[in-house]
């Protein structure tokens, strides 16, 4: 049996909730709820703080699982025929 997934939201003002998740994707909708999509990750203390700093997520898992990094947008690439014509619409990515 998997160990449930703990993870504390805390405020500046001194309230906190600790919610218990069997699922990751459970566990990564309450962190995102709580300091947003993109919050500022401490991996060294185990804690991830909202853009403002006025609530705080600790997880007995590693920020990293609750905050995936998204995948780099790619550019297009500019593709030429084989004497070096550059023709519109023939970017891929």
């Amino acid at each position: 049996m998997t160990e449930a997934i703990r993870v504390t939201c805390s405020s500046s003002d001194g309230s906190s909730m600790t919610r218990s998740y069997k699922t990751l994707k459970g566990a990564i909708k309450f962190a995102t709820d709580c300091v947003g999509k993109t919050p500022e990750i401490s991996e060294t203390f185990g804690y991830a703080v909202c853009r403002y700093g006025v609530n705080k997520i600790e997880a007995s898992v590693p920020m990293s699982k609750l905050f995936p990094k998204p995948e780099p947008e790619l550019e297009p690439v500019r593709e030429e025929d084989p004497d070096g014509n550059y023709y519109p619409g023939w970017e891929r990515y």
